[in-house]
């Protein structure tokens, strides 16, 4: 039977509640795949089936099963059938070594540190199991896979206690007896009954590891993921949260260095460039301006007016002088008929002694002396 026209279905390989596990080829890309379809009796499950399938592609680990393709086709007596394609696993499930009992503690703690290893990079994704249990977990030559990881921990935040939960169960069916007190501790927290006592996937993986020497494959940041996912209670039980890590604070210090720098580069550069270009920045260059003083007004009784500053650009008037008056001087008679006398008026009085001003000094004016000046009229003689 032939998928899509690319995915041919060899064998069954097992029947779950859901769905069946087929071995198929992939015609496209020549290789060996394992293709998990819908059950014709669960046809309320396909909304549930293909997201689950879309949920496991996000996630690329080495104890994870792959997920290529997710789709629905058309199977002849079925109908529309969903699909899933994932990546073939060459190896038994975890459930043979439940009922035949496993060899070593060590061998247990060692794919229980590839399990807890792959469920914490699942949460790190906001993806949770939901159904761990010995059947999902592959034994294989390059270490264990999980298959059928399919809940949104976006929706159901308590499912990464829950897997934690499920899998304190799974590996304490796996042990043996007269495991080491440390192994038997941790299996003891795992299935506590308050989620928030239950320790986080990331501890159960570096516990276990560390027990038999083992190398798993966490991601970095899964502490302060798998903590957040966990539910935290409220009131006086609640969970003392744990100071923050020394990196942080030194983090912050060198914000702050960092912080400072940048704010005393900017104001040497804003110095510096107001002295190189003037007027450049009007907030920090700013001219200063004069006191204008007023002029002072003429003084009275002086009749000598004040001058003013005229403004910049503009010529200042200038005040016309009268030209002194000079006396006029005999000369002789042009003509024998005109004789160039004087008459002075009986009401003017005429003062003897006349005093001279020093040169460059303008003559009074009428005003200031109060004396009516009179133009010399020439009166012929005879």
């Amino acid at each position: 039977m032939l998928l899509e026209g690319r995915y041919r279905l060899l064998r069954r390989l097992d029947t779950g509640a859901t769905a069946e596990i087929w071995s198929a080829h992939d015609e496209l890309l020549r290789r060996q795949v394992a293709v998990r379809l819908l059950r014709a009796d669960r046809a309320d499950a396909a909304s549930r089936f293909l997201d689950a399938g879309r949920l496991g592609a996000r996630l690329s680990h080495s104890n994870v099963a792959a997920v290529y393709d997710v789709g629905v086709t058309e199977l002849p007596g079925r109908g529309p059938t969903p699909y899933v394609v994932m990546e073939y696993a060459r190896g038994g499930p975890l459930g043979a070594d439940v009922r035949d009992g496993p060899r070593d503690w060590r061998e247990t703690a060692r794919v229980g540190a590839e399990v807890a290893a792959a469920l914490t990079y699942a949460h790190s994704q906001w993806v949770a199991h939901g159904t761990l249990g010995p059947a999902k977990v592959l034994r294989t030559d390059v270490g264990v896979k999980i298959i059928g990881f399919g809940t949104d921990v976006g929706v159901d935040l308590h499912a990464p206690a829950r897997d934690v939960h499920a899998f304190g169960a799974l590996l304490a069916a796996a042990a043996p007896p007269g495991v080491p007190v440390e192994l038997d501790e941790l299996m003891r927290r795992c299935r506590f009954p308050d989620p928030v006592r239950r320790p986080g996937s990331d501890e159960v993986a570096l516990i276990l590891a560390r027990l038999v020497q083992a190398h798993v494959e966490p991601p970095a940041p899964l502490s302060a993921t798998t903590r957040v996912l966990r539910p935290v209670p409220a009131g006086p039980q609640a969970v003392r949260p744990r100071p923050a890590p020394r990196r942080h604070r030194r983090s912050w210090a060198s914000r702050a260095l960092l912080v400072t720098a940048v704010a005393g580069t900017a104001l040497l550069t804003v110095v510096a460039l107001a002295q190189a270009a003037p007027g450049a920045i009007p907030w920090l260059d700013r001219a200063p301006q004069r006191a204008v003083v007023p002029a002072p007004a003429d003084e009275p009784g002086t009749g000598t007016p004040t001058r003013r500053p005229s403004p910049a650009g503009t010529p200042s008037p200038t005040r016309s002088t009268p030209p002194a008056t000079t006396p006029p001087a005999t000369s002789a008679p042009a003509s024998p008929s005109v004789s160039p006398s004087v008459s002075v008026s009986p009401s003017m009085s005429v003062s003897p002694s006349v005093t001279s001003a020093p040169a460059g000094t303008p003559p009074p004016s009428p005003s200031a002396t109060g004396v009516p000046l009179t133009e010399p009229s020439a009166s012929p003689s005879g």
